[in-house]
């Protein structure tokens, strides 16, 4: 019954998270929530009963709302982010955009108010586990214990380039580095490129929530669902469309190719997760979508001679 009601919330959230949106005709939301019930990143979600599937409608409603001219609604946006970081932490980077619009009076609010719902909830807990430091310190080894059962259904940058160092016999140096460039360079873009469209600033975003962290399974895909949507509601006369449109159908659609296509049988030797086709497709999708939207929105000095 309680898992029942999880997911009836859950589409609730959804519901709320489109109510507002001028961008879509009454049909064209019925659908695309329709649609998000059948992408590979939301049938995965809940299958696991993960509590992502209410960080993103959360998340999606803060984007929605944050910048509107109504104050019950950025209120709102602000509780809605709050709630969603206090559950999962990745929205927590979002809180980017208030400071790209340079609301600093709604960014320190965010902050507050995140800080409350995160570790309010530490005095309901018996004295011995109100630590915060234990808290972190059960992340930490959640995430060792997760990043030794295989390579399977995680996209997650390290876990892609773990892969191809397994399947292709060399080495990737400078992992690390690459995730704090990841980290680094969506930010700063977001932040100063203000004629950035706001589908990219989301999908830089989002893409932090995904490829930073040292695991990340299916389920996390579904925070690409927000920038995706801010795509669809958005102008497309530029010559990369068609192709950004292709990177996230591989991301959403379950493609019919058989789990172990072969070719995988070494790196998946005793992998409790063993990696699949489908994990790769997905993890290539976000790799050349993280790449694609810096090299396109680099302020690079030649670009503008």
């Amino acid at each position: 019954m309680a898992l029942v009601l999880f997911y009836v919330v859950a589409v609730l959230l959804y519901i709320i998270a489109w109510k507002d949106d001028s961008r879509f005709t009454n049909k064209e939301k019925i659908f695309l929530i329709t649609a998000t019930f059948f992408a590979l990143p939301f049938i995965f979600a809940v299958e696991r009963g993960n509590s992502i599937l209410w960080c993103v409608p959360l998340t999606m409603l803060f984007v929605n709302n944050y910048n509107k001219k109504e104050k019950r609604k950025r209120i709102l946006a602000i509780a809605a982010l709050a709630l969603a970081a206090s559950m999962k932490m990745y929205p927590a980077f979002f809180g980017i955009l208030l400071v790209r619009e340079k609301k600093w009076k709604e960014a320190l609010t965010a902050v507050v108010v995140g800080a409350i719902t995160m570790f309010a909830p530490f005095l309901l807990m018996e004295k011995g586990n109100r630590s915060p430091l234990l808290w972190l310190s059960n992340i930490t080894k959640t995430s060792e214990m997760f990043q030794s059962t295989g390579y399977g259904f995680k996209v997650n940058l390290s876990n892609t380039i773990g892969f191809i160092e397994s399947e292709f016999g060399i080495h990737i140096t400078g992992t690390n580095f690459l995730i704090i460039a990841v980290l680094l360079i969506n930010s700063l873009l977001v932040l100063i490129k203000k004629n950035m469209p706001q589908w990219k600033c989301i999908a830089l975003l989002a893409l932090i929530t995904i490829l930073v962290p040292g695991f990340s399974y299916t389920y996390t895909i579904m925070f690409m669902l927000i920038p995706f949507f801010c795509f669809l509601g958005s102008e497309h006369d530029q010559k990369w469309d068609c192709y950004y449109l292709i990177l996230f159908m591989l991301m959403f659609v379950l493609l019919p190719i058989k789990n172990q296509f072969g070719g995988l049988e070494a790196i998946n030797m005793d992998a409790v997760y063993p990696l699949g086709w489908t994990t790769i497709v997905e993890s290539v999708a976000l790799f050349l979508m993280e790449v694609s939207i810096v090299i396109e929105e680099l302020p690079l000095k030649n670009r503008e001679k």
